[in-house]
């Protein structure tokens, strides 16, 4: 689509901003848009949220494109993120409501999990989740560096869970697919395995 330029390492179609927050039909105070109405970023668009702007989410986000998170992306009660594109987070995703994955989450900061994440897509973890509710999971979750878990994670049928770095787990993971540990699991809480659970390095049942 037709939109502004924005210098980084990667060019957008649009960037967030004043002008592109009344485009979505948001509303904008100081650095923050706030979408209180439903809004598609279209496949093959690309959104940036640049250095010092917040988008805030309080009705439903769909996004066939691309987004690019170098600040804060913040999902409140009511809102949802539905992601059949790409989303790179390179900064700070809240979660207070649902974010369903259909596509591919790259994590290279931290996600807050305050609420449901579904994921039947991708998601690549080079930063911190800290879960304090619900990951459902019927896709793949690769962890490279730390997936702090004080809610409950469930790894259904389908799901696959590689964990390379850090799982440290306080509560409980239910699973029904396959966990590979690659790297360290501090268990301090419950693990229901009835799939496959697979060690090649250290699990540490405190």
């Amino acid at each position: 689509g037709v939109g502004l330029s924005f210098d980084s390492a990667f060019a957008a179609d649009y960037t967030l901003d004043q002008t592109f927050c009344n485009t979505m039909g948001g509303s904008w105070s100081g650095s923050i848009c706030t979408l209180d109405q439903n809004y598609t970023l279209s496949a093959g668009d690309e959104m940036a949220i640049p250095t010092d702007t917040t988008l805030i989410i309080n009705a439903e986000f769909n996004n066939e494109g691309k987004i690019f998170n170098d600040w804060d992306f913040i999902i409140n009660n009511n809102g949802n993120i539905i992601n059949n594109g790409e989303i790179t987070n390179n900064f700070v995703i809240v979660n207070n409501d649902t974010i369903d994955n259909n596509g591919l989450i790259i994590n290279t900061a931290t996600i807050y999990n305050n609420s449901v994440i579904n994921n039947d897509g991708t998601i690549n973890n080079d930063g911190t989740i800290n879960n304090d509710d619900t990951i459902n999971n019927d896709g793949d979750i690769s962890n490279y560096q730390k997936i702090k878990n004080d809610g409950e994670i469930n790894n259904n049928n389908n799901g696959y869970i590689d964990n390379h770095d850090n799982l440290i787990n306080n509560n409980q993971i239910i699973n029904n697919g396959a966990i590979y540990n690659l790297g360290t699991t501090i268990n301090e809480g419950t693990i229901d395995n009835d799939g496959t659970l697979e060690n090649t390095n250290t699990i540490n049942n405190l």
